[in-house]
């Protein structure tokens, strides 16, 4: 007997200093995109992955729920890149499962030291011994994830999950089929104000950063539907790259040396975001390194109605292909 399932559909949020985006995914295939959605939002709403103006955000996620119509939906929503953390931890062999976080909680400022007091973690074990167990473990602060939780809630929708944006673009990633299990693998996601940073060692994200790009921030203005948009020269936008390719540059090295002991280094690297001169930033990027320089782009990929999709979309496509929901 050959029975057939309807192909479950997951929705997908990410909100972001300057945007909304949401995407509609009908099952795990690429092909099964239907919906994507984006809000710019003004200056000063969300900075730095903090809600700073409640009613206002809360305003216009209930105006981008009515007119998506998401009522009642489940949601995935992304943790801001800036307060997402990712550590390696190391615990007995006899803790259990169920005992993980527990565990983690006990360490916390003892052998596990992270930039917040009062995190929420998740884990996932990456390797073994007759003694312990190597964890990757990833934490955010309480309170923020608290405080879009209940943002979401308010506007009548229903978060299932959360998840950082580095998972989710590798996700997307390798479901086109690019990854490669022995790569050490730099992901750049490119946005006006901020450089998101990753380096997977095949699956495992071991490194994740954000870094500001603070110089010339005064010369982003906001545009049309308040996307931003640049004021200033070339050469001014190619100075305030500057300092990001300098801790690029440490940031490579650290991992080399801190993370692989000297046995690995990062083998290439990955672009993509919603900078509107990400072409000009990969240019000045294949300068400063000697590494392959790729960007991550799908010309000819389309929503199931016919609307192209364009790299800003990939994260969130990425959150709604998460499983385990």
């Amino acid at each position: 007997m050959n029975i057939s399932f309807p192909k479950k559909t997951q929705h997908a949020l990410l909100i972001a200093d300057h945007v909304i985006r949401y995407a509609r995914v009908k099952g795990s295939s690429l092909s099964g995109v239907e919906v994507i959605e984006e809000r710019f939002l003004p200056p000063g709403i969300f900075e730095g992955g903090q809600v700073k103006e409640v009613d206002t955000l809360l305003t216009i996620l209930q105006e981008c729920t009515d007119a998506w119509k998401l009522q009642g939906r489940q949601i995935v929503f992304s943790l801001p890149d800036t307060l997402a953390i990712v550590r390696r931890h190391t615990i007995p062999m006899d803790v259990k499962d169920e005992n993980v976080l527990g565990h983690l909680f006990l360490e916390l400022g003892e052998t596990l030291h992270l930039p917040v007091e009062q995190p929420v973690f998740d884990w996932h074990e990456i390797s073994r011994n007759e003694e312990e167990r190597e964890l990757l473990v990833f934490a955010a602060p309480e309170e923020a994830v608290t405080t879009l939780s209940r943002l979401i809630r308010e506007v009548k929708l229903k978060p299932a999950a959360a998840d950082i944006s580095a998972l989710a673009l590798y996700r997307l990633y390798d479901a086109f089929g690019k990854t490669e299990a022995e790569s050490h693998t730099m992901f750049l996601q490119l946005s006006p104000m901020l450089l998101q940073v990753s380096i997977f060692a095949g699956e495992l994200p071991l490194v994740v950063r954000t870094i500001a790009i603070e110089d010339g921030a005064h010369l982003w203005e906001a545009g049309e539907e308040s996307q931003q948009q640049w004021q200033g020269t070339e050469e001014e936008l190619k100075a305030s790259w500057e300092p990001v390719l300098e801790e690029l540059g440490k940031l490579m090295n650290f991992y080399q040396f801190h993370y692989q002991h000297g046995e690995a280094e990062v083998t290439g690297v990955v672009v993509t975001g919603d900078h509107p001169y990400t072409d000009l930033f990969m240019k000045v990027l294949k300068n400063q390194i000697d590494l392959p320089v790729s960007l991550f782009e799908e010309t000819d990929w389309e929503t199931n109605q016919n609307q192209p999709i364009g790299r800003q979309f990939y994260t969130p496509i990425g959150l709604a292909l998460k499983k385990e929901v």
